[in-house]
């Protein structure tokens, strides 16, 4: 009978740790996801401000200049494009570091 309680004990135990885990791991993927969009919302909304600043600018400096408006323009846009890929890079680093750490989570969770 005190095997019972015991087995009893240590599967409530183990229960219980299962679903604190769970919890933990939920936590930390709803933290990652808003984390992500929120870094996603914001460069989104620097990106068209960014673009909008720069027209503004492009505008009052330049004037008739057709040509060099032209020219910095595919500059402008071609900077725009890089910090597209940059953005883009940090995001899939993001997502790697996830893994990973959702990794490390669920092996410490086998082996406890």
């Amino acid at each position: 009978m005190a095997t019972t309680k015991k087995t009893a004990s240590a599967k409530s135990v183990q229960e219980t740790f299962e679903t604190v885990a769970e919890a933990q791991k939920k936590s930390f993927d709803d933290a990652l996801q808003a984390g992500t969009d929120t870094f996603a919302k914001g460069y989104e909304e620097f990106y068209n401000s960014a673009r909008e600043q720069l027209a503004k600018a492009q505008q009052s400096i330049f004037g008739n200049f057709d040509e060099v408006s032209d020219f910095n323009r595919e500059n402008v846009e071609a900077a725009i494009v890089s910090s597209n890929i940059v953005a883009k890079g940090f995001e899939v680093v993001g997502k790697e570091f996830a893994a990973y750490a959702q990794q490390a989570i669920e092996a410490n969770m086998a082996a406890g």
